[in-house]
């Protein structure tokens, strides 16, 4: 299932890279809603929990730089790894564990679901959550 994930994020993140935006009052660069969403529905169908945007964006400031606008430049092989790191923070937990971890939590409430390798601390609610965000 973890392929089919990854060959799915390969074709979608070819097609959703164009979401990629500069502030124009900041000049910081960050990711659309579109790409977001797809990375957050990547890590659920693999990994069972959804990372909240905050934790999507400090992930890829860690893995590409602060000024991960790289992702854009590096396309696939960057929104892959983005999503192995997401998804890799659950590798060791029992799923039990999981679903007790994440049965109160929600966009509004987030639980602390790990920490990735470069030190940050990757927040995510339930996928059911995801579900009701998305058909509004």
């Amino acid at each position: 299932m973890l392929r089919r994930t990854f060959c799915l994020s390969a074709a979608m993140a070819a097609i959703s890279l164009a979401g990629c935006a500069t502030n124009p009052t900041t000049g910081a660069i960050g990711l659309s809603a579109g790409i977001s969403d797809f990375i957050q529905a990547a890590v659920a169908a693999a990994a069972k929990y959804v990372p909240t945007v905050e934790s999507i964006v400090a992930t890829a400031a860690s893995l590409f730089g602060a000024q991960y606008s790289a992702i854009v430049q590096i396309g696939t092989a960057a929104i892959n790894s983005l999503i192995s790191t997401l998804v890799s923070i659950v590798g060791t937990l029992p799923s039990a564990t999981l679903r007790a971890m994440l049965a109160g939590s929600s966009p509004l409430a987030p639980v602390v679901i790990g920490t990735t390798s470069g030190g940050i601390v990757v927040t995510g609610f339930r996928v059911s959550a995801l579900s009701a965000r998305l058909r509004r």
